[in-house]
């Protein structure tokens, strides 16, 4: 009786678990893309007493 995973099933096997395994990834990364980025940018008016740091400046700007 043939062994049921001889050498070239097992080769198989590996590349559907490859693929597999590789579209899982795939579907994580694209879902945690879109909960971490929201698809727009809003500039921060400062309405409130809120500070920056100026890069060139190097200080707080209140």
């Amino acid at each position: 009786m043939p062994p049921l995973y001889g050498s070239k099933n097992r080769e198989l096997l590996y590349c559907e678990f490859g693929i597999v395994i590789s579209v899982f990834y795939m579907f994580w990364i694209s879902v945690a893309l879109h909960l971490f980025s929201s698809g727009e940018v809003v500039q921060n008016n400062c309405n409130s007493s809120c500070c920056a740091y100026d890069l060139m400046a190097k200080r707080v700007n209140l």
